[in-house]
């Protein structure tokens, strides 16, 4: 998923103000992925709330810095306040309660397979 956020507090890196985020939730890569959701066992409050609260955010964050290229993950935690928080948690929640949508014709392939696959392995066992 593509898009981008425009910022109600802008940020700065360089001497370049950011009021417009651009982001590619194609671009999270699997180490991302697993340090987004890594939890501290130390905290005493539930998984799920943990989740929502640490790492949505951060899979926002990995959403823009892999799609901007000149931002990284600490740039957007240093900076970003406020409401913007919630749109870039919005990004992370969308990414990780979405799916991957199959190819039309791949549930009629994957049937015809399994059909012609059982075929085989019955008249294999009959003889």
């Amino acid at each position: 998923m593509k898009g981008s956020i425009k910022l109600q507090n802008p940020i700065t890196k360089n001497g370049t103000m950011y009021d417009t985020l651009r982001y590619d939730t194609e671009k999270v890569t699997v180490g991302d992925y697993i340090d987004s959701v890594s939890f501290d066992r130390n905290m005493q409050i539930n998984m799920s709330i943990q989740f929502a609260l640490a790492a949505h955010p951060k899979l926002g964050f990995y959403a823009i810095v892999r799609e901007m290229g000149n931002l990284v993950v600490e740039d957007l935690e240093e900076q970003i306040r406020g409401t913007d928080i919630i749109q870039i948690a919005n990004i992370g929640m969308t990414f990780t309660r979405g799916r991957v949508d199959l190819p039309e014709d791949s549930s009629e392939e994957t049937s015809e397979t399994t059909q012609a696959d059982s075929a085989r392995t019955r008249s294999k066992s009959e003889k």
